[in-house]
């Protein structure tokens, strides 16, 4: 009804302002998955999507099709015969994808010699059958290697990148057996940080580590999830509050951060702790330095139990 609040805009007007969207944070979840061509595939050097029900007419490998058995409902692709000028095709996807899957139809030597990620900022992986090679790749930063079976890597990547939030993945159970079946091998393999399964003794395949650059394989996602979150709550309180730059304001947004974005990692165990400070430069932007500390991963089946008889 017209003029039904007429007093109370009179007593107090009120002006309301609305937020700035947050973040898109989708690329987080979504691979790169580089592949050779299917013989008569046209589409080949570019960037493009495939779902479970296509990725057979791309490639004629049959371990790709696992990521979707994984949960992954569709992926970015790329055919091509050669690693060699890979970076110039993704060139202008940046922004789509934040992981890069080479699939076995590439030997160990064309990826360790070929393989220049360029501009790429992301996490790049591939599965081996040779564990010095798992282990030189693993030393790298935001890389990673699978020790042995394909299809369980592809698996696992589907599992990681379509679970409702970060998850290390221990213990999740996979379909291949990689022949993993001894403690000292299991040692070495965790020591030199390669991903890799273990099968129990009622024969089921376990992800025992899944790993990038030594550290735990949420750790770059997590990292740069907090990252974009605390960009874009900053752009919205600004938009809001319409701030001074001045060290007061600094606090208050240091305070803000913390609650919305950092005690909300650590309150659903993603990080350990955190913190984030804001400085102001010149009095006309915010600078954000903070500390984020993630969990490194542990060899669960290493923990040796003391039974006592009472």
């Amino acid at each position: 009804m017209a003029g039904e609040n007429l007093i109370y805009d009179y007593a107090l007007k009120v002006e309301v302002k609305d937020g700035v969207a947050g973040a898109d944070t989708g690329f987080l979840r979504m691979p790169l998955v580089v592949v050779r061509p299917k013989d008569g595939f046209t589409q080949t050097g570019q960037v493009i999507t495939a779902l479970k029900t296509t990725i057979a007419d791309i490639t004629d490998n049959p371990n790709v099709v696992k990521i979707f058995d994984g949960g992954c409902p569709r992926i970015l692709v790329i055919a091509t015969n050669t690693l060699e000028s890979l970076k110039d095709i993704y060139e202008d996807h940046l922004n789509d994808f934040y992981t890069l899957i080479i699939s076995r139809d590439f030997e160990d030597a064309e990826i360790k010699e070929y393989l220049d990620v360029g501009n790429f900022k992301g996490v790049v992986f591939h599965s081996t059958d040779t564990a010095k090679n798992a282990a030189d790749t693993a030393k790298m930063k935001l890389r990673g290697a699978y020790y042995q079976d394909e299809g369980n890597m592809f698996y696992a990547w589907g599992k990681f990148l379509s679970a409702i939030d970060w998850n290390n993945l221990q213990y999740q159970e996979l379909i291949n057996d990689d022949g993993v079946i001894n403690a000292a091998e299991a040692e070495n393999l965790f020591a030199d940080r390669v991903s890799f399964s273990l099968k129990d003794s009622q024969s089921v395949n376990r992800l025992a580590f899944f790993s990038q650059g030594g550290e735990a394989i949420i750790a770059p996602y997590v990292i740069k999830e907090i990252e974009l979150k605390l960009q874009s709550e900053t752009v919205n309180w600004i938009n809001l509050n319409n701030p001074q730059y001045t060290n007061v304001d600094c606090s208050i947004l240091a305070q803000y951060l913390q609650g919305k974005v950092v005690n909300d990692y650590i309150g659903r165990r993603l990080i350990t702790e955190g913190s984030v400070e804001i400085t102001t430069e010149n009095g006309s932007n915010f600078i954000a330095a903070g500390k984020i500390t993630i969990p490194k991963p542990t060899a669960l089946w290493r923990i040796k139990a003391n039974l006592y008889n009472a």
